[in-house]
């Protein structure tokens, strides 16, 4: 059965008009609803003193290099640290460890482990 062109090119076409009022009619649809609130529905808010606090972590080290973080991570728990690393949004591949409830209590513990020579140097970071 032969074709013409004419007819392959209407066709095509009355495709592409179905299947835009399709995306259409998908998009639009519940736009500019109305939300039904009963009043007693406000969203929770927290009790005072039972809000989570920011913790701390002490981070050994950055590197570019990957080897280098999982080196300094397999140190860390050879000596019973919870050391972990990741790769951040800079490219670095940085390696932490611990979670402390103030800043003061993850200094004391980074320059312990310093004065041991278990790390060389520290950053205090809130995860």
């Amino acid at each position: 059965m032969l074709v013409n062109e004419e007819e392959v090119v209407t066709h095509k076409l009355k495709w592409r008009h179905i299947f835009v009022a399709l995306l259409l009619i998908l998009f639009t649809a519940r736009c500019g609803g109305k939300a039904v609130v009963s009043p007693g529905s406000r969203p929770a808010v927290p009790k005072k003193g039972r809000l989570a606090y920011i913790r701390y972590s002490i981070q050994a080290g950055a590197f570019s290099n990957l080897n280098n973080a999982i080196q300094l991570y397999e140190s860390l728990k050879s000596h019973g640290l919870n050391a972990y690393y990741f790769v951040h949004k800079t490219g670095l591949y940085k390696v932490r460890f611990g979670d402390f409830s103030s800043i003061e209590t993850a200094r004391r513990k980074a320059e312990g482990l310093r004065a041991t020579g278990i790390i060389a140097e520290y950053y205090i970071v809130s995860p």
